[in-house]
């Protein structure tokens, strides 16, 4: 009972926040819509100056076609993906901790958690859609299924490309022979199968490789509106967008190298730091975010947060970042200083970074406290 009540409440609180229209929803997800249902699939693929990657444009194509209320169908969509993605994070808490009422305090936080529930219901973005598969990713590697495992990360890389802010894991999960190189194979093999219905609608194989290549040419500036370390320079790309994309590298190749040379043998909630750590620190480091892009981050936070819970404040500073920096793209007011949230980032991916290292070299903190004494 406890249970569907609080089902009903998730429910209702999404529901009241339908109404609203963003800008992104009418001036592009419905203008994607109406172009699709006057040219059809094919030519809209070509000619319709619809600038998204592929996979998604198959949904609105439907939408397109279906005799419902769009906004209410693209929102939907999305919240049924906030409850997949509740449905995953629950997987992996009970995997670690082995509790099912910690597991399902747990779902119903992500449920609730603000820049969860404004995301889907009110701005009616698509980022739990790339979201969702890459935690039950996450789920299915922790349970050994390592194909699985594989195909969601490839399905994730064919919704947006902000997945590849976890495809470090890949990486490290090979070098330290956690899986075998050949388990990856079907992340390409889901990636290039999404593209195959617009290539039979007539779209050069070249333009759909070329797709993410081209959506990061679209904007110059430094930050867009996003958190990050670049608030406090000018925001302009031209003097410091080289400079950020091989900060950002070098950052993350850091913190991948620190994470297989070590000789403490992984763990469930060593992955699930690697993440959180590699989903914060990412977004923080790029030049070009947008303000949406820490989205991964606050659900992973979120889940941090039920693994070790002392650090619930880490999962406060990432999501309090995130949801005051949808306030001026939303709402046209900011209620603190992008500087300030740009700290609450730094502090919280810092410390995760930090954690992951101390998780990692558990020698080095027993040294440093030999050598003050």
């Amino acid at each position: 009972m406890l249970i569907g009540l609080g089902a009903a409440i998730t429910v209702a609180i999404r529901w009241s926040l339908f109404g609203f229209h963003s800008a992104d929803m009418d001036e592009h997800a419905l203008p994607w819509c109406d172009t699709l249902s006057r040219l059809g699939f094919a030519r809209s693929m070509k000619e319709g100056g619809i600038d998204i990657g592929p996979t998604y444009i198959y949904f609105l194509w439907l939408v397109a076609r279906l005799p419902f209320d769009r906004v209410i169908f693209i929102k939907t969509f999305s919240v049924l993906c906030d409850y997949g993605c509740a449905l995953a994070l629950a997987t992996i808490v009970y995997r670690i901790c082995g509790s099912r009422l910690r597991s399902t305090v747990a779902a119903f936080a992500l449920l609730v958690t603000p820049t969860v529930v404004f995301n889907s219901s009110l701005w009616g973005q698509i980022d739990m859609v790339f979201v969702a598969p890459l935690i039950a990713a996450l789920a299915a590697f922790l349970y050994g299924r390592i194909y699985v495992t594989a195909a969601l990360f490839g399905l994730a890389l064919a919704l947006k490309l902000q997945a590849v802010f976890l495809f470090p894991l890949l990486g490290i999960w090979v070098v330290r022979k956690q899986i075998p190189w050949h388990a990856l194979l079907p992340l390409p093999a889901v990636f290039f199968l999404a593209l195959v219905p617009a290539r039979l609608a007539g779209c050069p194989f070249g333009d759909l490789l070329m797709v993410y290549v081209n959506l990061t040419r679209h904007y110059s500036a430094l930050t867009l509106n996003a958190p990050t370390i670049y608030t406090w320079l000018p925001n302009d790309g031209r003097w410091f967008g080289s400079f950020g994309l091989w900060l950002a590298a070098g950052g993350v190749f850091m913190l991948g190298v620190a994470c297989v040379r070590t000789k403490e043998p992984p763990s469930p909630i060593l992955t699930i730091k690697e993440a959180a750590a590699f989903s914060c620190l990412t977004p923080l480091l790029l030049p070009h975010m947008h303000e949406r892009y820490i989205f991964l981050g606050d659900v992973l936070c979120v889940l941090y947060a039920f693994l070790s819970p002392r650090h619930f404040w880490v999962a406060l500073l990432v999501v309090g970042a995130s949801f005051v920096s949808y306030f001026p793209f939303l709402f046209g007011t900011m209620p603190v200083p992008l500087w300030f949230a740009a700290v609450m980032l730094a502090v919280a991916s810092v410390f995760l970074t930090a954690d992951v290292v101390r998780t990692l070299y558990p020698g080095l903190l027993a040294e440093a406290k030999a050598e003050r004494s």
